[in-house]
């Protein structure tokens, strides 16, 4: 029997990734404590069993290198990792961002009534590493699970708050919590794929919805195309206006704000990439209503993206691709 939600279409091969290892440009570590000493990792599947994933290959070498490091600045500081029951305890997790060409930026999450002392000692010594060009506190108390909620409370303690990077060809400055794709070059060839699909050229109107830092808005505008970006996180519609003036894509507008904002404006194809739950109901009659020949879905989800294209399919459109890619190797 089908798959609810579930529709009969060709899949395209997958586009493998260039590289099976060392390609993940962040790595999330929850903080826990084995024999007395603090360690990072993650916990095992359906549990809160601390997994300590020192010496993971998957991420950018240098990512592991800088997370052992924060081990050691953590130990040396005597942070605590936080005790979710008691709600005690200084450090959550630390989150560690690399560019292609090895900076670093480091996150350290922590509640509020972590340990200033101690917290700021431990961002001290990481920024002795030579890679680290900065070191953030994100501040919050949430239970939900989130890491980087858009409402945590973001301070600079060490060098900058920012890091360089480029995005489909377009130099970028990123905070810690905006999303990036966490494959560099599997991202950019995704991108050039997605403009040579959409079939844009000098003129054409092109929405980007769910836009990001702008890899998919880049891409297109690169291409000639005037492209309005939609994005809820503040912070990445300013990475991305930023960015688009810097490169001088004049024709790139972004805007702060949900799938409403498409109003009446023709526009000649769509570029949604919601996360993993799909569009929502409000999102895809948006999408619909504005009535583009052409839409194009980046998908994480495959559950969402068969209901999402099967309403899409009933008002009229039909299905020409469905590409994967390979982002994230071994998973």
């Amino acid at each position: 029997a089908a798959l609810a939600g579930s529709i009969d279409v060709d899949v395209g091969a997958v586009v493998p990734a260039p590289a099976p290892l060392g390609y993940r440009n962040r790595g999330k570590y929850v903080a826990g404590e084995r024999d007395g000493a603090l360690v990072l990792g993650g916990f095992a599947p359906r549990s809160h069993d601390l997994i300590d994933t020192a010496g993971c290959r998957v991420v950018a070498p240098i990512i592991d290198e800088v997370a052992a490091w924060a081990v050691g600045a953590g130990r040396a500081a005597g942070v605590t990792p936080y005790r979710e029951r008691a709600r005690t305890g200084d450090l959550r997790y630390v989150v560690v961002r690399c560019n292609p060409a090895g900076d670093v930026l480091i996150g350290l999450v922590t509640p509020r009534a972590a340990s200033v002392a101690r917290i700021a000692a431990m961002a001290d010594a990481l920024a002795r590493h030579p890679a680290v060009r900065g070191v953030v506190r994100v501040q919050h108390d949430r239970t939900d699970g989130a890491i980087l909620p858009h409402d945590a409370v973001v301070t600079t303690l060490c060098g900058e708050p920012r890091l360089r990077d480029a995005v489909a060809g377009v130099a970028i400055e990123t905070g810690i919590a905006e999303f990036l794709q966490v494959n560099h070059a599997q991202a950019a060839a995704m991108y050039d794929r997605i403009a040579e699909l959409a079939g844009v050229t000098p003129g054409a109107r092109a929405v980007d919805l769910y836009a990001g830092v702008g890899g998919i808005t880049f891409a297109l505008a690169r291409r000639g195309a005037a492209v309005h970006a939609i994005e809820v996180d503040r912070g990445a519609v300013a990475a991305l206006d930023q960015a688009a003036a810097g490169a001088g894509l004049t024709q790139v507008t972004a805007q702060a704000g949900d799938a409403s904002l498409l109003g009446a404006v023709a526009v000649d194809v769509i570029v949604v990439n919601p996360p993993r739950k799909g569009l929502s109901d409000a999102a895809c009659a948006a999408v619909l209503a504005a009535g583009a020949p052409t839409l194009i879905y980046v998908s994480c989800g495959p559950e969402s993206l068969g209901r999402d294209l099967g309403r899409w399919r009933t008002a009229g459109y039909v299905v020409d691709a469905v590409e994967p890619f390979d982002l994230m190797p071994g998973t």
